[in-house]
């Protein structure tokens, strides 16, 4: 989550801490448990190699140090506070227990899913545009994709082996997975997905909020804007790219685009791979709340060349790929109690010079700065049943703690769910969040 610098003070001033997003509350950091909590991305390849233990990161912090603080004579017991705290964690991913382990955990994405290339059909990548994480095989990406939707990592797990030789063809022989071998081919991925920001590891810290099953999305978002207003339209979703995994059913193109949504692979054609991909497209405009069905069309229509763009987009939004929604004045209610908001790339916090203001971006790229409101919703909306939820919990407790003699902030649910609504376009534009339909029970 970044620096946190309070809002009154000399330019020049150190941050009060750095925070780190675990599970249900927040972890204040001091910067020399910054810098060894963050040695744990600095060498992606050792982590893929699976050679990142404790004696490791003691001989690389001393040896080269790591920003901001530089290095350490002995970082171990900065290590033994970690793993005690939870920020660092040690395990077996090939003899371990593994149950116990991922039954604490959950995982989410990172980035975006780039899919398999007709070079390299069994391995798919994660990372953004032509920028390759990491890759791995079917079974890891599908976990890495749907594992938000089930309580824990090894419930996941256990989902996936139970159902994964119902969806082969019928001439192949099925796999008779178990839980733990779907487990050990997880873990043994775990240090690579983390290390390259694929994914984050979080732990179940709190009480799991009950998605009580599908949540009906609302497609008629174009007819709530108030009088006078145009809707903005967004991608609903997270791509996982083009996929030419051999021996698909006969009826689907040698390679095709996939989208998650939420509990569902939807397979795309091209012409709707071309309109959800303009929908994310143009940051710009998306900040100025000027990407619309209208514009969207338009776009289609000249730069792509597709006459029956307007069908396209329609019958898009009828199955919940696309939806629109006024940001400023409009009702947000039925969208945000149907949808659920992850994060995506990296939080930076805030400046000195800019402390109101929290920076998000992509690849060490600060794309745009929000308010505290929804930079928190960003990160902490996961743990909650839905983002209005998110936003009604966040409007609850802003007034917890609160000193005496001073003003309550008196924000409502209305107020938070409005200030994501505002940059929300620009978010998922930026590749920094997605929203995900809750079609589903947890």
């Amino acid at each position: 989550m970044g620096p946190v610098y309070p809002e009154d003070g000399p330019p020049a001033r150190p941050p009060n801490y750095c925070e780190i997003h675990l599970g249900g509350e927040p972890e204040e950091l001091t910067a020399e448990l910054y810098t060894v909590w963050s040695a744990g991305f600095a060498d992606p390849e050792a982590q893929i190699n699976l050679k990142v233990d404790r004696d490791w990161l003691v001989e690389y912090l001393r040896d080269f140090g790591h920003e901001p603080t530089g290095r350490f004579p002995d970082a171990s017991p900065l290590i033994d506070e970690l793993i005690h705290r939870g920020l660092l964690l040690e395990f077996d991913p090939e003899a371990g227990d593994l149950e116990q382990l991922l039954s604490r955990h959950r995982l989410y994405p990172r980035a975006l899913g780039l899919g398999s290339t007709v070079h390299e059909r069994e391995l798919f990548g994660i990372g953004y545009g032509s920028s390759r994480f990491c890759a791995v095989g079917p079974d890891v990406y599908q976990l890495w994709s749907f594992a938000l939707t089930y309580p824990t990592l090894w419930d996941a797990c256990a989902g996936y082996a139970s159902g994964v030789d119902a969806d082969r063809p019928p001439d192949e022989e099925p796999l008779h997975l178990t839980a733990d071998e779907v487990a050990r081919n997880v873990a043994e991925c775990l240090p690579m997905l983390v290390s390259t920001k694929a994914a984050f590891l979080d732990p179940l810290n709190y009480d799991l909020p009950t998605v009580p099953g599908p949540v009906e999305f609302p497609t008629d978002g174009g007819r709530s804007a108030s009088p006078g207003r145009t809707p903005v339209i967004v991608p609903v979703g997270v791509p996982m790219g083009w996929d030419f995994w051999e021996g698909d059913p006969a009826d689907r193109p040698d390679q095709y685009y996939q989208l998650h949504l939420g509990t569902r692979y939807v397979d795309l054609t091209m012409e709707e791979f071309l309109a959800w991909h303009a929908a994310a497209d143009g940051f710009q405009q998306h900040v100025r709340h000027q990407v619309t069905k209208t514009t969207l069309v338009e776009h289609l229509r000249s730069a792509e060349g597709l006459p029956n763009a307007e069908d396209l987009v329609a019958g898009m939004l009828a199955r919940g790929l696309l939806v629109e929604f006024d940001p400023v004045q409009g009702p947000l209610r039925d969208l945000f109690r149907a949808v659920q908001l992850f994060p995506l790339g990296d939080a930076y916090g805030n400046t000195p010079q800019r402390p109101d203001l929290y920076g998000l971006g992509v690849e060490g790229e600060i794309l745009l700065s929000i308010e505290p409101e929804p930079y928190m919703i960003r990160s902490y909306g996961l743990t909650c049943a839905s983002l209005w939820d998110a936003c009604t919990a966040l409007a609850e407790g802003a007034d917890e703690g609160l000193p005496p003699g001073e003003t309550p902030v008196g924000l409502s649910p209305e107020d938070v769910a409005r200030s994501v609504a505002i940059v929300l376009p620009a978010m998922i534009s930026a590749g920094c969040a997605f929203i995900d339909p809750l079609n589903y029970a947890l």
